[in-house]
């Protein structure tokens, strides 16, 4: 719309009444804050005709003059100039910063650690980039993400400096096309992105990939994901009820980091079959919605059975065209290590058994009735395909697009063999190598004293 706007062509939108700051800002964000609408109760996943036709009805009238009315100064006016914030923001004590801070919408609700100039500075140590480098430009809002930026995110959510490579990775992984932030940032659907970290960097840092890997307790694990959390609400501006229009919202948005426990693994790690080198370190990223903790069966075909029940579950709240990402224990994994089954034996296995009859499926359902081009641009047109030529049948579906969606990496300590479906939307895997800078070492050993004692010693 915005688009067509600035072309001369009038265009007026159609928005929820709940979603009216939402559209405010996403106008602005995009240049054209003068862009009208009209508000309709209607909700917007409606597909009922008879509403979807009393609501056109009502709205006739104000659609028109919206189309028609000559538009005002203020609306033919250029979108608003990047915002500019004040570098010394406030001073007091820990409490009074932190109000000041949570009255502006800059944190994610918890306690942050003052973002100091000394405090950044010696966050920035944990890179070679120029504090002015533009790593990426963070939707919704499209402001920039420099070096400074993410490192006083960083500041804020307790990282150290050692934790900056993941954090540019990762900030970089999220503007990946891939990821489609553009959706799951701000979805009615509450994603949240997991992280998972391989190659040395894991031990370099701590991170958790064994017992309560998805737990509290872990510094790496909680401040990493915190820090994207905080760069993705301050820079991307991402803030629930205005842009991130989440209905239930996510936990997951606090933080969810691992490391996949490569050492228990019968498998290449997941980075190297991204395509990076051996002992390399790389950050993979997903859009998730939720997850479904599994027990494992005692061979690999039971294992995978329950596995395949858990995804059919989620897939009916979720997009076939994503990713599913099944986290295997260690105990599991030494199940399929002496059943000699690969991952993509285990993924064969549950894009054939993990399927869904097309009457069944809400996707199916929800956007069907609304014509074959939208069934096409939510679900891909070979998906769309195949749930046309299977209307009225009892042929199963595969709740994903190919075998390679589903992504198997293995995760948690060892003991039972408990597993974990996760299921994600729109977005799919996004992966970065961590780049380190030359210093390395030298800060680990500096860093790695302000570990938990009986960590220091992994690497």
């Amino acid at each position: 719309m915005v688009t067509m706007e600035k072309q001369g062509i009038p265009v007026v939108g159609i928005a929820n009444e709940h979603f009216e700051s939402d559209w405010k800002m996403a106008a602005r964000t995009k240049g054209a804050p003068g862009t009208r609408y009209v508000l309709t109760a209607l909700p917007s996943n409606c597909v009922e005709v008879d509403q979807c036709e009393a609501a056109a009805v009502e709205m006739m009238d104000e659609l028109i003059d919206a189309l028609t009315r000559p538009l005002t100064e203020a609306e033919q006016g250029p979108g608003p100039e990047e915002l500019k914030v004040e570098r010394n923001a406030c001073a007091g004590t820990l409490q009074e910063v932190n109000q000041y801070f949570y009255e502006r919408e800059m944190t994610d609700g918890l306690p942050i650690i003052p973002p100091t100039d000394a405090a950044v500075k010696e966050m920035l140590t944990g890179t070679d980039l120029a504090p002015d480098h533009v790593v990426t430009r963070i939707l919704p809002e499209m402001r920039k993400a420099t070096v400074e930026k993410i490192a006083i995110n960083a500041v804020m959510a307790g990282c150290l400096p050692t934790y900056m490579p993941v954090l540019i990775a990762a900030a970089e992984a999220a503007m990946d096309l891939d990821f489609h932030l553009v959706e799951t940032g701000v979805s009615t659907g509450s994603y949240a992105p997991l992280m998972i970290v391989n190659g040395p960097i894991r031990n370099d840092l701590s991170i958790n990939y064994q017992h309560g890997a998805l737990s509290p307790g872990r510094r790496a694990n909680a401040s990493i994901g915190r820090a994207l959390r905080l760069i993705l609400l301050n820079t991307g501006r991402a803030l629930p009820g205005i842009q991130d229009m989440g209905i239930l919202g996510s936990p997951g948005k606090y933080t969810q980091c691992v490391g996949e426990h490569e050492e228990a693994s019968p498998w290449e790690p997941l980075h190297v079959q991204r395509g990076y080198a051996p002992g390399s370190s790389a950050v993979s990223m997903v859009p998730v919605t939720a997850r479904v903790a599994i027990l494992g069966g005692d061979n690999p075909q039971n294992t995978l059975r329950i596995a395949a029940q858990a995804a059919v579950v989620r897939a009916n709240s979720d997009y076939l065209g994503s990713n599913i990402v099944f986290f295997v224990s260690p105990a599991s994994c030494d199940i399929f290590r002496d059943a000699k089954w690969s991952k993509k034996d285990i993924q064969n296995h549950l894009y054939e058994h993990a399927r869904i009859l097309p009457t069944s499926f809400w996707g199916a359902r929800f956007y069907k009735p609304t014509g074959r081009r939208n069934v096409e641009f939510f679900l891909g047109k070979a998906m769309a395909e195949w749930i046309f030529k299977q209307e009225g049948t009892d042929m199963p579906l595969p709740i994903v697009t190919g075998p390679d969606k589903f992504v198997v990496v293995c995760v948690g300590g060892h003991g039972m063999n408990q597993n974990a479906i996760f299921t994600c939307g729109h977005g799919t895997l996004a992966s970065r190598e961590i780049k380190l800078p030359k210093n390395w070492q030298a800060l680990v050993a500096k860093y790695k004293a302000k570990e938990i004692a009986r960590f220091r010693d992994i690497a």
